[in-house]
């Protein structure tokens, strides 16, 4: 029944994690809109849905963006201004709670697809490994030689970058963007490749010894003065003559209102 061009924000609080604790669960939701709309409680609807189908723990929302009390327009969410936010959030929910962190080198994936296109992406998986296999077997000597195969086999390079290659295979309507030590513009021979996949590992190395600890203090005092920024700005925009102050330090605590999470 919105008037508003724009009607929904939608998200997801993906986890590798195939379940963890209930109540964790209605915390770590409560947490995300804490964050993503501090000081803002009972102002806004928001639907939680839980999804386990694809082997992981999903928490999708949905958010109608209207200002309940003034019936204003309201965006959770504006991409430049909201993403180191939601990101700081995103690391300290980690570290806090010893969930598996997307942002580990060792999980870096070479090709970059859409989950949507399975068939499509079995195809340029299949790619991908049979490149790797060829490197690894001595076949392929550098970058300029994948190159060179691919378009030898009719397969596209439609753009080339430092560290990566787009490629279109004929029955594709976009490029994919292959990533990793062998797409890297470095890799010029065998002994570069070595030096290359040799960073890979001390990149690893230096993720698992960092000062977790330190990491996560910091991490929660970037992520309040965040929290507390954006606090202002909604008070002043939505609830104008309340208290701007009003907003507490200890975000994590405010769990009243846990509607459901991402």
């Amino acid at each position: 029944s919105l008037n508003f061009k724009q009607k929904t924000t939608v998200g997801c609080l993906s986890f590798e994690e195939k379940s963890i604790n209930e109540d964790l669960k209605y915390k770590l939701m409560a947490d995300f809109e804490n964050m993503l709309l501090p000081n803002m409680q009972d102002r806004y609807n928001i639907l939680w849905v839980e999804h386990i189908d694809k082997g992981r723990l999903e928490l999708n929302f949905v958010i109608p963006k209207i200002d309940l009390e003034s019936q204003k327009s309201l965006n959770p969410y504006y991409h430049k201004a909201d993403l180191k936010r939601v990101e700081l959030w995103q690391d300290l929910t980690n570290l806090e709670n010893s969930f598996t962190n997307p942002k580990d080198p060792a999980k870096a994936r070479t090709l970059e697809t859409n989950s949507k296109e399975l068939h499509l992406s079995k195809d340029y998986e299949t790619l991908d490994k049979t490149l790797h296999e060829l490197v690894n077997a001595g076949a392929l000597e550098s970058r300029a030689d994948i190159i060179e195969l691919l378009q030898k086999n009719n397969i596209e390079v439609t753009r080339t970058g430092k560290d990566y290659l787009a490629i279109k295979l004929p029955d594709s309507k976009k490029a994919k963007r292959f990533k990793g030590s062998i797409y890297d513009e470095e890799f010029t021979s065998i002994g570069e490749f070595e030096k290359i996949s040799d960073r890979a590992i001390e990149r690893v190395e230096q993720f698992n010894s960092r000062d977790t600890q330190t990491e996560l203090r910091e991490t929660k005092q970037r992520l309040e003065e965040y929290i507390r920024t954006k606090s202002i700005e909604l008070t002043k925009k939505y609830q104008k003559g309340k208290d701007t102050n009003s907003y507490s330090n200890t975000y994590l605590d405010n769990t009243e209102h846990s509607n459901d999470i991402p």
